[in-house]
């Protein structure tokens, strides 16, 4: 049974980023938290740029390990509330944070591909289309790729859509010679 006390200090708890100006990092437009990006590669990069300009906090992530992100960031605003989050990492990033979301009830929506080939050019395969993008408007952005993913990202409100089951993050597709791969995602 929770107490008096108990409510008034969830209470205060709550009102307290309201009273500040909100909590930090949330885009209102789209309720996303915080953008992650793969700081080794420089379509992450420019995604991430875009996505600043937009209005959205971002965090670096290093050669996939989030665990600065993860404490920095995404925990501490995990445990005021369930908040989304999106990316643009590699596939072994994006494991780690649905894995993590899974026990707070917040699931992969949205889920792509980017094959990045040698030549400069990119593929791209969407996984979960709970989300406007379709592989092919990002094929036709060619090298801007990346900021038409930002620019989707930012003109989005979250999807609503059933609980969806694991998504394919860890099942990488087989790669050709000298390419590497990215995911871009979004949890809520």
């Amino acid at each position: 049974m929770t107490t008096r006390r108990a409510f008034l200090q969830i209470a205060t708890a709550a009102a307290t980023p309201v009273a500040l100006g909100g909590i930090p990092g949330i885009n209102p437009r789209t309720g996303h938290h915080i953008v992650l990006f793969e700081d080794s590669q420089p379509q992450a990069g420019a995604f991430a740029l875009r996505a600043q300009s937009q209005g959205f906090a971002t965090r670096a992530i290093r050669h996939g390990d989030i665990t600065e992100a993860w404490l920095k960031s995404v925990r501490p605003a995990w445990e005021r509330r369930p908040a989304s989050i999106a990316g643009l990492t590699t596939p072994a990033a994006l494991f780690c944070f649905e894995e993590l979301a899974f026990a707070r009830g917040l699931r992969v929506v949205f889920h792509a591909e980017h094959i990045l080939l040698p030549d400069g050019s990119a593929q791209h395969q969407v996984q979960r289309a709970g989300h406007a993008l379709s592989a092919s408007a990002l094929q036709r952005a060619g090298s801007r790729w990346p900021q038409r993913l930002a620019d989707s990202l930012a003109a989005s409100r979250l999807p609503r859509m059933a609980r969806p089951g694991p998504s394919l993050a860890s099942l990488e597709p087989a790669l050709p010679a000298g390419a590497t791969l990215l995911t871009s995602w979004i949890i809520a």
